[in-house]
């Protein structure tokens, strides 16, 4: 016995009482059993369903019971760490001497330190502070003698303009004197004298002057007389005419 049905006109089997197409029960709505009459006419065979064409059939009850899926497995969890205040391994006590021995050991450094690195800075300082004045109670600059506000010799002043000047430094070299003197208004001059010579032209001579970072240097024409720390150049040009030790005067 098979039969349509009612709602997509699908010829069903008679066993079955679910619409293989539509998966609605016999019945539903109007669904009326017919009787298929078998003919001599082979059938044509239907193409397979397809899934945008059939829907999905239902599996049929078996009748047995589904058997449950498996539990998980385990997880795995890491060991959890003991409750209270976490153990921490001991710092080793500080170093403390038994006796009285390493104090005197840390005391004695200390004093090595000071003896050894603070004592030749101070001599040092006090040294350089003596070491800037002459015998004469003069102040040193760059190696050689300078006035302390003494006038200028009386031989060099007559020159100056005005007649008087402070003396700012005095050399002697083998064949001359050199002297510089400032004046009342600030300039310098630079006054050279051949030794046991007599003061004219020839021998004499007085320009002005300027102080250098090092000394003083005059200028006449093409010649110039630097005054350095313990030397006398004169130079014309580029030509070196003379480069002369000093010695205070």
């Amino acid at each position: 016995m098979k039969w349509s049905c009612d709602g997509c006109d699908t010829i069903n089997d008679g066993p079955s009482r679910t619409c293989r197409r539509c998966e609605r029960e016999a019945g539903s709505t109007t669904a009326s059993e017919v009787t298929i009459v078998r003919s001599h006419r082979p059938r044509r065979p239907q193409a397979p369903p397809t899934a945008d064409s059939e829907p999905r059939r239902a599996a049929p009850p078996t009748g047995y019971a589904t058997a449950p899926p498996p539990p998980p497995p385990p997880r795995s969890r890491a060991p959890r760490p003991p409750s209270g205040t976490p153990h921490r391994p001991a710092s080793p006590p500080p170093f403390r001497p038994k006796s009285g021995v390493g104090i005197f050991v840390v005391l004695g450094l200390a004093v090595l330190t000071v003896l050894f690195c603070v004592i030749p800075l101070i001599v040092a300082a006090i040294g350089g502070g003596m070491k800037s004045h002459s015998r004469e109670g003069r102040p040193e600059l760059n190696g050689f003698r300078t006035s302390d506000g003494s006038p200028c010799p009386s031989e060099v002043a007559r020159f100056l303009p005005g007649g008087e000047g402070v003396l700012r430094i005095r050399l002697q070299t083998e064949r001359h004197l050199v002297t510089v003197c400032e004046t009342a208004e600030g300039r310098l001059f630079y006054d050279g004298q051949g030794k046991g010579k007599p003061v004219t032209d020839e021998y004499h001579l007085q320009i002005p002057a300027q102080r250098t970072a090092d000394g003083y240097i005059a200028h006449r024409g093409a010649y110039t007389y630097e005054i350095k720390p313990s030397r006398l150049v004169v130079t014309r040009g580029e030509e070196v005419l003379s480069d002369s030790a000093t010695s205070p005067a």
